[in-house]
């Protein structure tokens, strides 16, 4: 069995006995074996959207996954991977198995970002993808597009006046620059989630895969979006609907939902930059495949963990086993 590490850090002190708590609950019940330790020696950390924003910012420039710890009054969703409070013991079982599938993967190869006077395609996107993978609610940014328009990110939310969000939802917008900015957003600015603005950010980037994503590997959606709020389009509707049931490539998900791979790949851009986009295995390169590949099935526990998972549940709410 995989044996990995786990970091919580700055989690108030009741959320950071429950966790601790229900991650003796499942010991032995992931894929993986998972055992608590310092930041600097974990595989993955579990952090607050609150918590110490130079720690995060650090820990988004590793590379290694990171758990964001979010309620309901929070719209913090720079990564995919969240553990909504209060905390549900399937929910954190569910987690840990897909970290460790992600832990397991190769690592996506380093990319620098681009000069603060670069005006590249992907400058913006670029930038969103890497400060968003360690920002903290105290950071604060300003998107800018080519024609002018802005959007502000400050207080774990995304701003926009009332005319460019209206924009934001056509998809209308090439967004040539986001940098951190001492700027607050107007008094009649429209709040709105940061996963929205990644969205956006997503569907109005170049043509082409990001560069952060591998046309090789299959992707599959963490969450549904709410195309109804983002601005929908029956494209965008099959080829969710392809990603909620299975893994694909880019390629892949044209071909199985009938849409151009321009549109797919467009689609992967979008929810990878909102977190809603998990990675499965890499395929194999071309001349090593087998015959068939196929994406990996979900991740289960057997019958007989998860029987013995509920007796203790049971035992340790003080039920009838």
């Amino acid at each position: 069995m995989q044996t990995l590490n786990i970091s919580a850090v700055d989690l108030p002190p009741e959320l950071s006995r429950v966790f601790h708590s229900m991650l003796k609950i499942v010991e032995g019940r992931s894929v993986a074996q998972w055992h608590n330790s310092s930041s600097e020696e974990a595989d993955v950390l579990v952090a607050h959207a609150g918590g110490n924003a130079a720690l995060i910012e650090r820990w988004g420039r590793s590379g290694k996954p990171m758990v964001m710890v979010v309620d309901e009054r929070s719209s913090w969703a720079a990564t995919p991977f969240k553990l909504h409070h209060p905390f549900r013991v399937m929910q954190l079982l569910t987690l840990l198995d897909e970290l460790a599938m992600t832990v397991s993967l190769p690592r996506a190869p380093a990319f620098s970002l681009p000069s603060r006077d670069a005006d590249g395609p992907w400058a913006a996107a670029l930038r969103f993808h890497k400060s968003m993978a360690g920002a903290s609610e105290s950071s604060r940014y300003l998107a800018t597009a080519e024609s002018g328009e802005n959007f502000w990110i400050q207080g774990g939310h995304a701003h926009a006046l009332p005319d460019i969000f209206v924009l934001l939802r056509t998809h209308s917008l090439r967004w040539a620059t986001f940098e951190p900015s001492d700027q607050s957003p107007p008094h009649d600015a429209r709040t709105f989630a940061i996963s929205d603005a990644g969205w956006y950010l997503g569907t109005a980037a170049p043509a082409g895969l990001a560069p952060w994503l591998d046309s090789r590997t299959a992707y599959r959606l963490a969450r549904w979006p709410d195309l109804g709020r983002l601005g929908r389009s029956t494209g965008m509707m099959a080829m969710s609907a392809t990603l909620a049931s299975r893994a694909c490539t880019a390629t892949a998900l044209a071909h199985d939902s009938g849409q151009p791979l321009q549109e797919a790949e467009r689609l992967l851009n979008a929810a990878s930059l909102a977190g809603l986009l998990s990675a499965e295995k890499p395929l194999p390169a071309r001349g090593t495949a087998p015959a068939r590949v196929t994406a990996p099935a979900p991740v289960s526990v057997p019958t007989r963990g998860w029987r013995r998972l509920v007796g203790e549940l049971r035992r340790h709410l003080g039920m009838e086993a």
